[in-house]
C-alpha cells in the first residue's frame, strides 16, 4: 500500500494543545497561497485584505488553471511561528517528535526508508472553497498529514483522496480528528488531492502537514 493511516496519533491533550494553537495563531503569521499556472512560484499575500480587483484576478486564474490541467490550490498556511525560542504546542510537535531520531527511525521502518530526515513542516487550514489538486509529489519520500479538525464529515470536503495502483478505486480518506496519514511516495510519487471544502462546512479544515526524505534526495 501506498498510504497508512495511524488513528488516535497523539495523546489527545496535546493533539488538543495544537488545534488551539492553530486556530489561536495571530492573524499576521498567515499567508494566503494560490498556485496556477504551471511551474510558476505559488502567489501568495499576508493575512490582510488586499485590493479585491487582485482576490478576483487570482480565483480567476484559479479556475483556468485547474481546466487547463496544472497543479493548483489555494490555501492558508502557517509555516513558523515568528517567535525566535517559541514553546507553543506547534513547535514542540515539529522539535520534539517531528525532527527526533526516534521518530524518524519509527517513520523510515514503516516506509523502508533509512536515516530520513524532516524537510518541512507546516500548519494548514482549508476554508470554503480552499482546495489542492492532483499531484504525486516525487520530490519526496514520505509526505505526512496529522488531522486536527473535530466532528469532519465526509460532505464538508477536504478530504484526501489517494490514487493507489494497489486498490481497485482511489480511496477517499476522511481527515479524522488525531489521525496522522503517510503517503510512501516512492521515485515516481503518488497521485492525490484534497478536494474543495463546502461553503456549507461549518469551521475549517486544519492540519500539521509536511515531508521526510532520505539523504539521497
Amino acid at each position: 500500500m501506498k498510504y497508512q493511516i495511524i488513528e488516535n496519533f497523539l495523546d489527545p491533550e496535546f493533539a488538543a494543545e495544537i488545534a488551539s494553537c492553530i486556530y489561536n495563531a495571530k492573524g499576521e503569521d498567515w499567508k494566503h497561497y494560490y498556485q496556477f499556472g504551471g511551474d510558476a512560484a505559488p502567489f501568495y499575500f499576508e493575512n490582510t485584505i488586499p485590493n479585491h480587483s487582485v482576490i478576483v484576478e487570482a480565483q480567476q486564474k484559479l479556475g483556468q488553471s485547474l481546466q487547463d490541467g496544472h497543479f493548483t490550490y489555494r490555501l492558508k498556511r502557517l509555516d513558523r511561528c515568528v517567535e525566535l525560542f517559541c514553546s507553543c504546542a506547534l513547535c514542540k510537535f515539529k522539535k520534539n517528535m517531528l525532527s527526533e531520531r526516534s521518530f524518524l527511525d519509527y517513520i523510515g521502518q514503516l516506509s523502508s526508508k533509512e536515516n530520513l530526515e524532516l524537510v518541512e513542516a507546516f500548519a494548514s487550514v482549508y476554508y470554503h472553497g480552499d482546495f489542492l489538486s492532483i499531484h504525486p509529489d516525487p520530490n519526496f519520500d514520505v509526505a505526512f498529514i496529522l488531522n486536527l479538525s473535530k466532528d469532519w464529515k465526509y460532505e464538508y470536503g477536504g478530504c484526501l483522496t489517494v490514487f493507489d495502483e494497489e486498490d481497485e478505486h482511489p480511496r477517499v480518506i476522511l481527515p479524522e480528528y488525531n489521525s496522522l496519514v503517510l503517503l510512501y511516495l516512492g521515485e515516481k510519487g503518488v497521485d492525490h488531492y484534497i478536494s474543495e471544502v463546502s461553503s456549507l462546512a461549518p469551521h475549517s479544515r486544519i492540519a500539521v502537514s509536511g515531508w521526510f526524505n532520505a539523504p539521497e534526495k
